[in-house]
């Protein structure tokens, strides 16, 4: 079954180049404004490489449904 669409916003995605996996503080100032969840995707980007946090940057888990 199709989800409803919803148009609110979840959160952000975003990458950092040099590998690190975890909020840095300009992650943590902007993430509370900008939604609950926010995923980071690390170098060398394979589809292991990538976390998600809440709002006050706390890992969080996410299903990924393919």
């Amino acid at each position: 079954d199709m989800m409803p669409l919803d148009t609110h916003v979840a959160g952000s995605a975003h990458s950092h180049p040099r590998g690190a996996i975890s909020p840095s503080d300009a992650d943590l100032r902007f993430f509370p404004r900008t939604g609950k969840y926010h995923l980071i995707i690390g170098y060398p980007y394979r589809n292991t490489d990538w976390r998600c946090f809440t709002a006050d940057g706390q890992p969080h888990d996410l299903e990924v449904v393919a």
